[in-house]
């Protein structure tokens, strides 16, 4: 379950905040209590590599069942997963270059 703040948290206690989002391994969700709706999602970085990873695995199942029922051609799992953790790891590196 996501930890609310009020946003106001976020300039009062930006330390502790920040603190929280990269060891407490839960996303921070900041609220505006005027408007009583999620303005910010505050996640770490490994959480964050961690979400897009999974939405990639996704989006290239999606991609690999098309292409199945395209061209009939299909590979294993392992050779998905490598492909899959190849182009992830090369995307990391061109982030933070």
């Amino acid at each position: 379950m996501d930890n609310v703040r009020p946003i106001s948290d976020l300039r009062n206690n930006l330390q502790e905040v920040l603190r929280q989002a990269r060891e407490g391994g839960e996303p921070i969700t900041l609220t505006d209590g005027e408007q009583s709706m999620d303005d910010i999602i505050i996640v770490s970085r490994e959480n964050l590599d961690k979400l897009l990873f999974e939405a990639q695995l996704i989006e290239e199942a999606d991609k690999a069942e098309e292409e199945f029922e395209r061209t009939g051609e299909c590979y294993t799992l392992d050779e998905l997963r490598d492909f899959l953790e190849k182009n992830r790891n090369e995307k990391i590196r061109n982030r933070h270059s």
